[in-house]
């Protein structure tokens, strides 16, 4: 969510994994970031069969995406301690452990990723056109 803004921050919602000690979400998404300076990422943790707030809601990890643009288009894996949240507040305690692999990237970054993307795809292109001829056959 953008701190300065007053829109709704872009969602992503996790498949839920079955009941586990400790479970691997091991799942992938892309969400768009108009404004990394001022922005944060909420990744909040719930129980997917309880719906009560008081009861479904096991903790929340706040990072401040401020800290990633050093790091852009590095690929930054690191473990956030759970925490209570601010927004949901229960009577059980969050404890445990969320590892996050990050990749942050700039718009940049992006777009040059797009271009290779491209030119490989063309490069391939020629070289299948290239190779797609008769081939000499041995009498």
């Amino acid at each position: 969510r953008n701190i300065k803004s007053a829109e709704p921050p872009p969602q992503w919602e996790s498949t839920p994994v079955p009941a586990a000690f400790d479970p691997e979400f091991d799942q992938e998404c892309v969400l768009d970031v108009i404004d990394a300076a001022s922005s944060q990422l909420e990744v909040t943790i719930w129980n997917a069969k309880d719906t009560n707030p008081q009861t479904g809601f096991w903790g929340e990890c706040i990072l401040n995406l401020s800290k990633l643009i050093p790091y852009a288009g590095n690929i930054i894996e690191q473990d956030f301690d759970v925490k209570q949240g601010k927004q949901f507040k229960t009577d059980i305690p969050a404890c445990g452990k969320l590892m996050l692999q990050i990749m942050f990237q700039t718009q940049e970054q992006i777009e040059a990723s797009a271009m290779e993307e491209t030119q490989e795809t063309q490069n391939s292109s020629i070289l299948s056109a290239g190779t797609s001829g008769n081939t000499p056959q041995q009498g």
